[in-house]
């Protein structure tokens, strides 16, 4: 599964007030609740372009990976 981890990348940016933040940076205030929380099923690939801009930081630093349970056996999780 792959999650949107705004808060860890904004604590780690010294940013106070994430919420704030989003909202500030063009984000609804629901939508940046919900990436705050967790709770996005889909984000749109502006969106996340905009929160690389506004972290100045790439795609890899926002996203994380969890392997699914019931992923076929034998199959790698990874590339490399």
């Amino acid at each position: 599964m792959l999650t949107i981890n705004t808060r860890r990348v904004a604590r780690l940016k010294g940013i106070p007030r994430p919420l704030n933040f989003l909202v500030s940076n063009g984000f609804t205030y629901h939508t940046a609740r919900n990436l705050l929380a967790g709770k996005l099923r889909r984000v749109d690939l502006g969106d996340l372009e905009r929160l690389c801009r506004i972290f100045q930081c790439e795609p890899h630093d926002l996203l994380d990976y969890t392997p699914s349970r019931n992923q076929p056996k034998g199959l790698p999780d990874h590339l490399a």
